[in-house]
Formats: structure tokens, sequence, C-alpha cells
């Protein structure tokens, strides 16, 4: 079987697995709210495994055990349980349809999404935001040095770095978090249903992986560990998907001499923004 008959078998599971997901969000649906229409004796059959996506899967299909079992209990579904729920179908419908897509918008070397999918990833988190006041954390992580690792390492090998680290970061992920690589050693995470607090206990996991697995570097015959340099912000949602990087990185480019560096970057919404410059007694802050 040629490459072409592949991708298109693969393309026609997975769009059979989104219809029968369709269906199946519908039975639960029914299910928890209309049990007088079905047979509440009748079990949910389970939609087809989807290896790349087993974990968040998962966690889908947990939730919606969840479901059934508050509203077979005769008491009425919370909204936090029916919006969990919902939040992770969709987030597990949007996954499929990337595979779906062929896996593009992934980078290459690190097998992370690629740069040019961050700001409309961002955008999308921007409006659950604004809509349901779901809380979601940025990470930015920036290899110290990463111009000069890079001429340390060489370019071949520098792609092996850049793996390494990589694999460290997902390893800090839940099934349904993002992470991205963005060029020149810099990589991105977003943290669904996460706060600054949520986003530092995943910058010190990351810190503590890398320290258990160091990347060492050789200069003029001495050794040095490879260090990240973080900033972690909690997006408001008058905040521009591009401004928020951008800050980050302004942050942590004021604090360029020192490594290994943790910040926090407090977003403001422009009226915030507007009133601390009143405030201050200088000229406001232009929104």
């Amino acid at each position: 079987m040629n490459a072409t008959h592949t991708n298109e078998n693969a393309h026609h599971r997975l769009v059979l697995v989104m219809e029968v997901y369709v269906t199946w969000q519908g039975d639960v649906l029914r299910q928890v709210f209309y049990p007088g229409i079905e047979d509440k004796s009748r079990d949910i059959a389970p939609p087809p495994p989807v290896e790349e996506l087993a974990d968040l899967q998962n966690d889908l299909h947990e939730s919606a055990a969840r479901l059934l079992e508050a509203s077979g209990g005769g008491k009425d579904v919370s909204v936090a349980l029916f919006g969990a729920f919902m939040d992770l179908y969709d987030r597990f419908m949007h996954q499929l349809r990337r595979l779906e897509q062929g896996g593009e918008g992934s980078d290459l070397v690190t097998g992370l999404r690629a740069a040019d999918t961050i700001i409309p990833d961002m955008a999308q988190e921007m409006e659950r935001l604004a809509r349901q006041g779901n809380p979601f954390c940025v990470v930015l992580a920036q290899i110290d040095h990463a111009d000069r690792v890079r001429s340390l390492t060489g370019p071949e090998a520098f792609p092996a770095v850049l793996k390494k680290v990589a694999g460290l970061v997902k390893k800090c992920l839940r099934s349904f978090d993002d992470a991205y690589y963005a060029g020149r050693g810099e990589f991105v995470m977003s943290l669904k249903h996460t706060d600054s607090k949520g986003g530092g206990t995943v910058v010190k996991r990351l810190t503590d992986f890398l320290k258990e697995d160091p990347i060492i570097l050789e200069e003029n015959g001495k050794f040095y560990p490879l260090t990240l340099s973080c900033c972690v912000s909690e997006p408001v949602p008058e905040d521009r998907p591009g401004g928020i990087l951008a800050d980050m990185r302004a942050d942590l480019a004021r604090y360029q001499e020192d490594e290994e560096r943790t910040l926090e970057h407090v977003e403001q919404s422009p009226l915030q923004r507007y009133v601390k410059g009143v405030g201050e007694g200088g000229d406001s802050e232009q929104p």
C-alpha cells in the first residue's frame, strides 16, 4: 500500500471517529437531561479508541461517566460538571480535526505545535476566557543564551537539544494543554483551567526535570548545564494574544544578564493601565 492510500485510510478513519463522537455526545446529553426519553438502563457504547489522543480521550470518557452518575442520582447536574464535559469534548474534537488535517501545524524538529499556530490558538483561548470565564495561563520558556548554545553544539547537534527540551516540556502537560516551539530556543505552553500559581508549579516541574536529566554543554574544556529562563502570565479578557507574548519577552529581556530565572508577568486590562497612569500622576497609558 502506498503512502497516498495510507493517508486516505487514516483520514477516512478519523472522519468516521468524529461522526461517532457527535452521536455519542448527543446520547450522553439526552440521557442526562431527558431521562424520560432515554432508557436509563441502556449503557452508552464507548466510541472507538484513538491511540494518538489516548489520554485526552480517557479524560473525556471519565468526565462523561461523572456526568451520567450525577444525573442518575436524581440531582441537578452542576454547571461545573456540565462545563467540564463540554470543554473536554470541544478540545477532543479540535484535536481530532488537527489529526484529520494530517498533522499540519506541527514543528518538524520538536514535534510540538508550530510557531504560526500560537496566535490563532491563543485567540481561541481568549474567546473561551471572555465567554466562559475559564482561566488559562501562558508559560514562556527560553533556553538561556540560545545562540551561544547553538554555536557550542553546532548546527547539526542543536536540534537534538531542542528535542530533549521539548520532551521535558511534554512531561509537564496534561492531556488538554498545548505546547509550541516558537523558534530561537523558545518554547510556549498554554495551560488550560490554570492560573499563574499553577503556571509557576509547571515551571518548577520543568526546571526540576532539567536538573534531574541535565543537558551538558562543553566550552574550552569546561562543562556547563543548560538552563532555562521562564515567564508566567495569566491573561485578562482584554489582552491581545500577540501583545501577551511581546510583554513576556520584554520582561525576560530586562533580566537577560541573569540565568535560570522565573518571572510572573501580571496582565492588566486597558482600563487598569489607564487608572494606574493617572494615579501615578503621569500621562495615562493609551489602551
